[in-house]
């Protein structure tokens, strides 16, 4: 059967095996082999990105009409449901977490580099930016349409928008999960998963 994620709390209630999840999570870590962000060359990048964003000509708050955007990735998400469904093909998707909160602290402040205005804000300075509320309220709303069309069309979807705390304990920048993050989203995804194998 179908598999949905309580809204309100974004977990799927199963007594899954405990052994079993770790089993899983023991596996995923000995494949990565390696710490998120590890990469020298990617960590000078998302270091320009930061700078750039700290060097905001202005930070703005109120973002522009998503309406065209989100009419663009629900027929996406269609098509990836008609694709999956034409090939018989279980499909889980799922809620994007992210760190922007307006209560982060200066630490967490410096780790953020999205939300920049123009071709060129991620390798120039002096560019708009958006504030982390408006970011925070963009995906917000991204997630949301996701949902929606999970219920409409009978897709599965794993809700993890709100269940990895907004702290660099879990991100290592906007959007990226260290290494702490990565295992709590594994957990509640083998925690979905696992029941129905």
């Amino acid at each position: 059967g179908l598999h949905q994620v309580d809204r309100k709390n974004g977990r799927h209630h199963a007594d899954g095996n405990n052994d079993q999840v770790d089993g899983v999570l023991r596996g995923i870590h000995r494949q990565l082999g390696r710490k998120s962000g590890g990469d020298p060359l990617l960590q000078s990048r998302f270091e320009t990105r930061r700078r750039n964003r700290q060097a905001a000509s202005e930070i703005r708050m109120k973002l522009p009409d998503l309406s065209d955007a989100l009419s663009e990735y629900e027929r996406n998400l269609m098509k990836i449901i008609a694709h999956a469904r034409s090939r018989v093909i279980r499909l889980v998707f799922i809620t994007q977490p992210f760190l922007w909160d307006p209560a982060l602290s200066e630490q967490e402040r410096r780790l953020v580099w999205a939300g920049g205005i123009g071709i060129r804000h991620q390798s120039e300075p002096g560019h708009p930016y958006y504030s982390l509320s408006a970011l925070a309220e963009g995906m917000a709303i991204y997630n949301d349409r996701l949902v929606q069309v999970c219920e409409r069309e009978k897709v599965e979807v794993v809700d993890l928008q709100d269940q990895i705390p907004r702290s660099m304990a879990y991100f290592y920048d906007d959007m990226h999960f260290n290494e702490k993050g990565a295992r709590m989203a594994a957990t509640r995804l083998c925690e979905y998963l696992l029941p129905g194998l």
